[in-house]
């Protein structure tokens, strides 16, 4: 079949001013209710529980936080490069806890998304975040890509959006959604998991049990622009297939609270 359209993009952006009350907005966007938590609340509530069920622990969160930072050192568009990869560093450095009782879902747990929009808003001033794919078909690709990543699946599942409709500490829309796509093949996995729990919640829907190099870029943790991580994390898959470090890469995203749609 010979395609009609051969070469599109696709972009997501944000104006750095919009991110001051991002994690608010979200909430409100969906239940359209001003004293609902907001979606860094529910992120910690969903924490909270799995450590409480013996799912993870807050070491098995900081070990996250510390292999994404490592990985974001060769990240040139990362928004948090610095730290060590030593988890009593990560776990002490930058603390940031505004509870003592949710402190496993704060600090460095937490995406790098509000520092990144001063740092944007410093370096970058009146400019936008963005994230773009450009998308090819057929020989166009290969013109335009010596080694072009080939899209071969796609599927998009979604989760109860009440919280008290599903268990948080799983998602079974990006398991199912994983498998329909092809996942058991990938070799690399882009999660978009703003938060450590949330990588932990995402790793089984990578297939069965075996060593997949999960968030290379550094992921989510490390850059979580509004409307433009989850594009990220699809072009930073096709990245690892077209420089040749990967022949199979999974490229994930979400939207809404507790990782309610993927």
């Amino acid at each position: 079949m010979k395609a009609e359209i051969a070469l599109a993009t696709a972009s997501a952006s944000r104006r750095p001013e919009t991110c001051g009350a991002c994690s608010r907005c979200s909430s409100i966007r969906i239940w359209s209710l001003r004293f609902w938590p907001d979606s860094v609340s529910i992120a910690a509530l969903q924490a909270r529980l799995g450590i409480e069920t013996g799912l993870w622990t807050e070491s098995d969160m900081a070990l996250v936080a510390a292999r994404s930072r490592a990985n974001a050192r060769d990240n040139p568009a990362a928004l948090r490069q610095a730290g060590s990869s030593d988890v009593s560093g990560v776990s002490g450095d930058e603390a940031s806890a505004e509870s003592e009782g949710l402190s496993a879902a704060c600090g460095n747990c937490l995406p790098a998304i509000r520092r990144g929009a001063a740092a944007g808003a410093r370096l970058r001033a009146g400019r936008r975040r963005a994230a773009v794919v450009i998308l090819a078909a057929g020989e166009r690709a290969r013109e335009l890509c010596g080694r072009p990543a080939w899209i071969t699946g796609f599927e998009h599942r979604i989760d109860s959006a009440s919280l008290g409709a599903r268990d948080l500490t799983t998602a079974p829309s990006a398991a199912a959604a994983g498998k329909a796509a092809g996942a058991s093949r990938a070799q690399v996995a882009e999660l978009h998991a703003p938060f450590t729990h949330q990588e932990i919640i995402l790793r089984p829907g990578t297939g069965p049990r075996r060593r997949v190099n999960v968030n290379p870029s550094g992921g989510a943790l490390c850059g979580n622009p509004m409307f433009a991580a989850g594009l990220a994390r699809i072009g930073s898959a096709a990245i690892e297939i077209i420089n040749g470090r990967a022949d199979v890469a999974l490229g994930q995203r979400h939207q809404r609270p507790a990782l309610q749609q993927n």
